[in-house]
């Protein structure tokens, strides 16, 4: 219940809601509402379903939401991995060239001078 109780508090503040909003919209008292985010308060099924039609998703949406951000919490993970790891290439290249100018820099200033 705690895990649940997260997630409502989590989706009220995507929302801009505060408790005393929620509880309204529920029809219940500020601290009845804030057993419910702290998982003090088991939900039967229709208090259930009426949360989830305030949050406009359905009973399994609301179930399953922290399953969902933690899944596109490890797609964006796996997203900046992956542009640091391009980076990464990026600035071994680029020292690369810098190595291989500084050689040419050394290069031509060993190499005679012309005289005009």
């Amino acid at each position: 219940m705690q895990e649940l109780g997260k997630n409502i508090k989590l989706l009220r503040h995507e929302k801009g809601w505060s408790q005393s909003d929620f509880a309204a919209k529920l029809g219940i008292s500020v601290p009845a509402f804030s057993k419910i985010e702290n998982g003090l308060t088991d939900l039967h099924l229709s208090r259930l379903n009426n949360i989830a039609k305030i949050l406009d998703m359905s009973i399994v949406e609301l179930l399953s939401f922290q399953k969902s951000v933690r899944n596109n919490d490890a797609n964006e993970l796996d997203s900046a991995k992956e542009s640091i790891k391009n980076y990464m290439e990026q600035i071994l290249n680029l020292q690369k060239q810098v190595i291989l100018l500084h050689e040419e820099i050394r290069k031509l200033s060993k190499a005679p001078k012309d005289v005009l």
